[in-house]
């Protein structure tokens, strides 16, 4: 799933994030709202410019650096479990 969603257009892997993904936290950094998903077994966010609807990035996250940003996050054991695969 993976490898098909790197390969997909930025309008696929949206539509993908949004119907299959399981929502996990928000972000803000210099002007984006941020919003990580789990889809299937990795990381994904979708990076919205700050208080719009307008998407600007869908991008799987695979350092775990960039999870840490996350401070809403309840679930870190699942989270570390993940990481850990």
């Amino acid at each position: 799933m993976k490898k098909k969603f790197i390969e997909s257009t930025k309008a696929e892997r949206v539509i993908q994030i949004l119907q299959q993904g399981e929502k996990l936290g928000n972000r803000y950094t210099k002007g984006f709202d941020i919003v990580l998903f789990l889809l299937d077994d990795f990381f994904t966010e979708l990076w919205y410019h700050e208080n719009t609807p307008s998407i600007v990035k869908a991008k799987i996250i695979e350092n775990e650096v960039v999870l840490k940003l996350y401070p809403d996050l309840v679930e870190l054991s699942r989270i570390n479990m993940l990481i850990t695969k």
